[in-house]
């Protein structure tokens, strides 16, 4: 089999799905990139139970008892004598203050929060643990396979972009050909006259080409 760089324009053109796939899995096996690449299997991650113990927070303090925390909140809301304080920021030191605002009614709530017992907390510190060691491993699976495509990416667009130039290159001499059969035949044959208007235009570098080409259609036709 041969290297990308041996085929020609026509070859690469008319590659059939199969010598397109083939093609990439041996330049792939002469620059060490993966022939094949599995999907990879992640770890599943263990489930974390929900938290079992309901707590109430008014102000900062938690209550496990609802009617107390309800109790407190109405105390805390009663308050007459809190202040607000504050500091010159620029003069760079908080602990001097000054009252900034008195008899600041509060204005606090409830708020449930949920909690785990110190024996549950134990496990679900265990399962955190392991959960950060599974993504971990999860992770490093995807960078690997994300690694080894993006090896065989880089061949599959050299061949990609080959192709795409053996296209190109072959419309261009197309063009370049019916020019020059149309200079021929507007100068009724005149290989000299035609190929003088042919040199003036962008295709003048295809000339060599241009004749192959039309010497191989005519021995095609006259074969």
């Amino acid at each position: 089999m041969k290297r990308l760089s041996e085929y020609t324009n026509g070859e690469l053109i008319n590659l059939t799905k199969e010598e397109y796939d083939e093609l990439i899995d041996f330049e792939c096996m002469y620059q060490g990139a993966p022939l094949s690449i599995e999907t990879p299997t992640y770890k599943e991650l263990p489930s974390i139970p929900e938290p079992e113990v309901v707590l109430y927070q008014v102000a900062g303090f938690l209550f496990e008892d609802e009617s107390e925390a309800k109790e407190f909140l109405k105390v805390v809301n009663n308050l007459k004598s809190c202040v607000e304080t504050d500091y010159d920021y620029y003069s760079g030191n908080s602990d001097y203050k000054y009252v900034k605002k008195r008899n600041v009614r509060q204005n606090n709530g409830i708020t449930e929060k949920k909690v785990y017992t110190e024996e549950t907390y134990c496990s679900v510190r265990a399962t955190l643990k392991s959960i950060e060691d599974l993504e971990k491993y999860n992770r490093d699976v995807k960078a690997e396979y994300e690694s080894r495509w993006a090896q065989r990416n880089v061949i599959i667009c050299d061949v990609d972009e080959a192709i795409d130039k053996a296209r190109d290159e072959s419309i261009k001499l197309e063009n370049a050909v019916r020019m020059y059969k149309k200079y021929l035949e507007l100068s009724e044959g005149n290989e000299t006259i035609a190929q003088s208007f042919f040199s003036t235009t962008e295709y003048a570098n295809l000339f060599p080409k241009v004749l192959e080409k039309i010497t191989g259609q005519e021995g095609a036709t006259n074969g």
